[in-house]
This record gives structure tokens, sequence and C-alpha cells, in this order.
């Protein structure tokens, strides 16, 4: 098989927050990042007495978590408050992303999801970064717009 010429970025992603049902809005502006998300099928498996190898089953998908890194801001409609409004509302939340931009695979918590945890920002007097937070999006699994 030849070398991928298909690799990428993150620096053209996209990233949406749809809390309550109101439809998704563009956060990307204050978004830094999203940590990696693992889409996994719950399985076991058990041994017989007969046979070297293991029975495996497989079941349903269990939830997943998806964390969402922001830039700390108190302007209205960015990110943070966005976040910090939800949680405090028990609101339904939905993330939505795609890492190759707005033509590209599109990844979408199920909906039922809220966000579970908000991270509030720390400070450090000797740093020029910017402050960082984080929120969670606590959901019943993922949908992928890809096969």
């Amino acid at each position: 098989m030849a070398q991928t010429t298909g690799a990428m970025t993150g620096a053209t992603a996209t990233l949406e927050l749809n809390v309550n049902n109101g439809g998704f809005t563009d956060i990307a502006g204050s978004a830094s990042s999203i940590d990696v998300v693992e889409m996994t099928r719950l399985n076991g498996s058990a041994f017989t007495l007969d046979g070297d190898y293991a029975v495996l089953t497989f079941g349903r998908q269990p939830p997943t978590a998806v964390t969402v890194n922001i830039l700390y801001t108190e302007v209205a409609g960015e990110a943070f408050l966005k976040a910090v409004s939800a949680l405090k509302a028990n609101q339904l939340a939905q993330i939505r992303w795609k890492p190759a931009g707005s033509g590209g695979a599109s990844f979408t918590t199920v909906s039922g999801g809220k966000i579970s945890t908000v991270s509030l920002p720390g400070n450090d007097a000797s740093s020029g970064d910017p402050l960082m937070v984080s929120f969670v999006v606590q959901a019943p699994g993922i949908e992928t717009s890809i096969s």
C-alpha cells in the first residue's frame, strides 16, 4: 500500500455546541481542542473446557465523555459562558465537530447528553498564555457521518 496523502491537521476543524435543542452554534472561535474520543463496544469473554481460545461476545456501545478545551472568556455567546449556563440549568447538550472543516466528516454526540463538568480558570501571574478551561459532554454515544 502506498503512503497516504490524506493526512491532515486540526487547524481548520469546526466545533459546534447545541444547548437545550436550540440548534448548533459555532464555538470554534473560543475553542482550542477536543481530547481524543474513543468509540467502544462492550465486550466479554469466557473460556470453555474445550478449545484453546475464549468465546467472545459483544454488546452495546457505552456512554461517551467528550472533553472540549476552550479559552476562558467572559464574552456572551462564547463557549465558556454557554457551558456554565447549560451545566447550571441542567440542560441537554450536544457537540458536533468536523476535523477537516465544514466539508469533512462529522462526529456528533447522541442526543440526551448533558454537560457534566466545567473546569474553572486557574491563574499564573508568571505566564503570558491565555487562560484555558474545559467542559465535558457526557452522552449516550457518538454518531458519525463516516462508515
